[in-house]
């Protein structure tokens, strides 16, 4: 009796779990509700940016941002930040590397506002420059912990960023918790607060003399109307 029991049980439980998964199943209209689903998107080519080694190399294209006039800056692997106007003639790179005034050791993200242009990175500052490529404002990051800042919008006297924090491996490999934080920095004073923290997991791998993050989720923030952030930090949300 016993032994049926538990058969019966076990498949009692298969069926439960089979109903349960059966309920997360989507199933596609027979006639799309979008009038205009199975449009075909067209790329139509707008500019054309061709690295010669002449003026200007890039070796790892790591995003860009477009001006209102159609000029755009390239973040280049974090070491440059080459600008070029609308027509896609290179202007110049505005990274100079150092740790003093107007220099970066590495440059974390990129964002146009206006005319301005602003560079974040390590030490943890932004700097703004002009359309001309001349520093008009240079905000050192107080308040915050060392991590890789990443714009999410410049309004109303505020940087907002999201800043992936540094994990406390202490020499070992496995699963660990990452902060992901919504950080809002003071334009005028430069000084941080965090608005929202989030924990992604990672998986650590190395040893005390060097290690490297797996993270297998992306946390992405971006702005949703004037007064909202919309947040997404696992697969499911």
């Amino acid at each position: 009796m016993r032994k049926i029991a538990f058969v019966i049980a076990f498949l009692t439980l298969v069926l439960a779990s089979s109903l349960a998964v059966a309920q997360t199943i989507i199933e596609n209209p027979a006639k799309p509700d979008n009038p205009r689903a199975g449009r075909v998107v067209t790329v139509k080519e707008e500019m054309r940016i061709e690295d010669t080694g002449k003026d200007f190399f890039i070796k790892y294209f790591f995003g860009f941002k477009v001006a209102p006039d159609g000029s755009i800056v390239i973040n280049d692997g974090g070491e440059q930040a080459l600008q070029f106007d609308a027509n896609g003639r290179f202007l110049r790179n505005l990274m100079k590397k150092g740790q003093g005034p107007g220099e970066l050791n590495s440059i974390s993200d990129i964002w146009v506002q206006g005319d301005q242009i602003l560079l974040c990175g390590s030490p943890i500052k932004t700097i703004i420059f002009d359309h001309n490529g001349k520093i008009a404002r240079e905000i050192t990051i107080r308040g915050s912990a060392q991590g890789l800042f990443r714009f999410i919008d410049v309004t109303d006297g505020n940087i907002f960023f999201s800043r992936w924090g540094v994990p406390d491996v202490k020499g070992r490999s496995g699963w660990i918790d990452i902060p992901q934080e919504i950080v809002i920095v003071a334009l005028n004073s430069g000084q941080a607060r965090t608005l929202g923290s989030f924990l992604m997991p990672g998986y650590v791998y190395g040893n005390s003399g060097g290690f490297g993050v797996t993270v297998p989720q992306q946390f992405i923030a971006v702005p949703a109307g004037k007064k909202n952030i919309a947040i997404s930090h696992t697969p499911e949300y």
